[in-house]
């Protein structure tokens, strides 16, 4: 185990910027870090980063290594906030960064070191995880990182911090509802219909949300510690989630019918528009 540390921010930048530029971190960089107080299977992380890294194709990346991350880094969301523990993660697997996101011979840019939740490297995988996990399971997760933009529009808009709203959105895009699965026109224009339908219509509407957990992270689950066999071999559905931070199935059904109402009615329009022009 290996106590869990944090890039201080007057570092960040530096850092991060010589190693997207060299590829390499300076000599003494560790002195830019501090303790966070808690221990994390370092070691586990580089492994499964490693793994994806090496076998996987890029598409395929996110989708494999998202529900593992999380079920590795098991950590509460304040810490999770904090965007200096994800650069010191992000530089301790500069090779998953490097394999995922380098684009021929253009470099890496620094932001997916020390980036913001949504840009950093892991930081956007963890994440995208724990809003689309339903208790312990990562099910949504694969589905919202399969494409790169079902993932980004699930999750840079603020109605997909409701854990109900990004399961339905992912399953609506994905075609996992027995829908047509959306282009990625078709998402972008759904996510931002509902950014603007949700600042009308809450999202409390839909279902009681009386089995929804108030605690966000399960310290009996975090007690435990995975081995990378465990993680990397089992099937995203066997993978052990945490048992709290579960949303009701009707309520993922009802936003799901509304959401693909809302594709249905665009496509109607769409038609309309087409048939007045004629």
């Amino acid at each position: 185990m290996t106590e869990l540390r944090r890039v201080r921010p007057e570092s960040m930048v530096m850092l991060s910027d010589v190693l997207a530029a060299t590829g390499r971190l300076p000599a003494g960089w560790a002195s830019a870090t501090e303790g966070m107080g808690v221990e994390c299977d370092l070691d586990l992380v580089k492994q499964l980063a490693e793994k994806a890294a090496a076998f996987l194709p890029s598409e395929q990346m996110d989708a494999w290594l998202a529900p593992r991350l999380h079920a590795a880094l098991r950590v509460p969301r304040r810490m999770a906030n904090d965007a200096g523990m994800w650069a010191w993660l992000a530089f301790q697997c500069p090779r998953f960064v490097e394999a995922r996101f380098r684009k021929g011979k253009e470099k890496i840019h620094p932001w997916r070191y020390r980036g913001m939740w949504s840009r950093n490297a892991l930081a956007r995988l963890w994440w995208g995880a724990e809003m689309t996990r339903n208790g312990k399971d990562y099910s949504a997760t694969s589905l919202c990182f399969k494409r790169t933009r079902t993932a980004q529009f699930a999750l840079e808009l603020m109605y997909s911090w409701d854990r109900a709203a990004a399961i339905a959105f992912v399953c609506v895009t994905e075609g996992a509802d027995g829908g047509t699965r959306l282009t990625d026109a078709q998402t972008k224009r759904l996510s931002t219909t509902l950014k603007v339908l949700l600042t009308l219509r809450s999202l409390d509407a839909f279902g009681d949300g009386s089995d929804e957990d108030s605690e966000e992270f399960d310290a009996s689950w975090a007690s435990h510690r995975p081995s990378f066999v465990a993680l990397a071999s089992a099937d995203v559905a066997a993978l052990p989630g945490p048992k709290i931070g579960t949303v009701s199935k009707t309520r993922i059904a009802e936003l799901v019918t509304w959401f693909r109402s809302v594709v249905d009615a665009a496509e109607v329009d769409d038609d309309d528009s087409e048939a007045e022009s004629e």
